[in-house]
């Protein structure tokens, strides 16, 4: 396989400088994230995603004989101009697979004296976490309220495999979950609710420097803790938002948290939107 001539050269074409830098702007919100453990704004992604195209298809067309500053300046200032009336003449993508607004809401703070009590956070984090986490197997029993037993099963993520309980519980009382345990639905739900509090809502709420927040932000902190982790939670840019007192840019900034791996996950995604609709129902109550 033989170079062209001039390879050097077109290593500086606007077009193949372009595509190097499209390359680092897809990779570089990975690595802020497993540096900070916060996440990039993917719409602000996306900005200088469209811009850095609308940069290469024109550049494609321009005589590069000789290197020039002022050239690649102008050029910078076309692109933007374009890039903003574009977005401008387009409607704002829809939220991956959800139904979060695509723009942040402003600032709304709240006024009030103290921060929400567990059991009024619970009323809304419970059933919101119910939603996406599974209890294993069921059957019938009369031993519950509701006629709803469930069985240990094996979780195949941890090496090695875990037996595991109601909504994630691996140990009872201090013992460890034996297969053939079982537990009615009714000792699932409270033991949810002791774990969500101590182990996530407890962890998370260390961080929180304001004194008031809606119990339905709260709540929506606490799922998330519960889904990646307190200390996730409390590097996030989230939080911030919430401790400045601007509970809409918190709901808002709280659906970043969608994907595994680099891509976007449509259970996560669809969470977030749920989550984004109950965080929402208390900003502005």
């Amino acid at each position: 396989m033989k170079f062209i001539p001039n390879a050097r050269s077109k290593m500086r074409a606007y077009s193949i400088c372009t595509l190097i830098l499209i390359a680092l702007v897809l990779y570089g919100p990975e690595q802020y994230l497993a540096i900070t453990g916060d996440v990039i704004d993917p719409y602000h992604v996306g900005y200088v995603m469209l811009f850095l195209i609308v940069f290469g298809i024109i550049g494609w067309f321009i005589d590069q004989t000789l290197p020039s500053i002022l050239r690649t300046l102008k050029l910078a200032a076309i692109s933007a101009v374009i890039t903003a009336a574009l977005l401008w003449l387009v409607s704002a993508p829809a939220f991956a697979m959800g139904d979060v607004p695509a723009t942040k809401v402003g600032t709304s703070f709240q006024s009030g004296s103290s921060l929400p009590a567990w059991e009024e956070t619970a009323v809304y984090a419970i059933p919101l976490t119910k939603q996406w986490e599974g209890t294993g197997p069921t059957f019938k029993c009369s031993r519950s309220a509701r006629g709803i037993c469930v069985r240990a099963y094996l979780d195949k993520i941890p090496e090695p495999d875990l037996p595991t309980i109601c909504y994630g519980e691996t140990s009872l009382t201090g013992t460890r979950v034996a297969m053939g345990d079982t537990r009615t639905i009714e000792q699932c739900e409270a033991g949810l609710s002791r774990i969500m509090r101590d182990l996530y809502w407890t962890k998370y709420r260390s961080g929180v420097t304001i004194k008031y927040m809606p119990p339905q932000v709260d709540a929506v902190f606490t799922d998330l803790s519960w889904n990646v982790g307190p200390f996730a939670v409390l590097k996030s840019s989230a939080l911030k938002s919430a401790n400045r007192g601007d509970f809409a840019d918190a709901c808002y900034r709280h659906t970043f948290y969608n994907k595994s791996g680099g891509l976007v996950v449509r259970g996560l995604a669809l969470r977030r939107s749920a989550g984004y609709d109950v965080c929402m129902s208390g900003v502005g109550a």
